[in-house]
């Protein structure tokens, strides 16, 4: 994991922590993946602090471990003395990973409660199944209730362009 505090203590965006949550491993995703990378530098820019982390393990898993994992980077983001919110920005299976752990979780466990808000790019949906080694039911279930829930906000970006997700898709899942 990376940590980074926020540049400016007393700055205006000092007390928001950006969890940034890396795509699946099997097609090159990690904490150093460019895009987690170049949102931590933008995050940080604006005075916030970030963290970076990388799932434990590589390949196919049900998402159980990953879970466990996103919940203890929580708690570590929850224990910083200058973090009062977390925003969480996860990208494709680290966004699945995210639903999974944030329908699970009561609001109130005082960690969740910080989460102010998910920032999802490009959720893998059509692919849970294969993802998760036959666990797709659950985790789209998952999906579904954080979807449903009026608790966090969220932002949904699907690409257009990207071969591996089809945006089609992804808008006849929203209905």
């Amino acid at each position: 994991a990376a940590y980074a505090p926020p540049l400016n203590e007393d700055g205006p965006n000092s007390t928001l922590c950006v969890l940034l949550v890396h795509p699946w491993a099997v097609l090159g995703g990690d904490m150093n993946n460019r895009l987690i990378v170049g949102g931590a530098q933008f995050f940080q820019s604006l005075g916030c602090s970030t963290l970076r982390i990388n799932f434990r393990g590589w390949g196919m898993s049900n998402g159980l471990r990953e879970k466990n994992q996103l919940a203890a980077a929580v708690a570590f983001a929850s224990s910083q003395k200058s973090v009062t919110k977390i925003l969480v920005l996860a990208f494709s299976h680290g966004s699945m990973i995210t639903h999974m752990l944030l329908s699970e979780i009561s609001s109130a466990e005082e960690d969740v409660n910080k989460v102010v808000g998910l920032c999802s790019v490009n959720l893998a949906r059509e692919w849970l199944g294969w993802m998760t080694m036959g666990k797709g039911g659950q985790v789209g279930k998952a999906v579904d209730d954080v979807m449903g829930s009026e608790v966090i906000p969220k932002l949904y970006l699907q690409s257009g362009s990207d071969s591996f997700y089809r945006r089609e898709k992804f808008l006849c899942w929203l209905g």
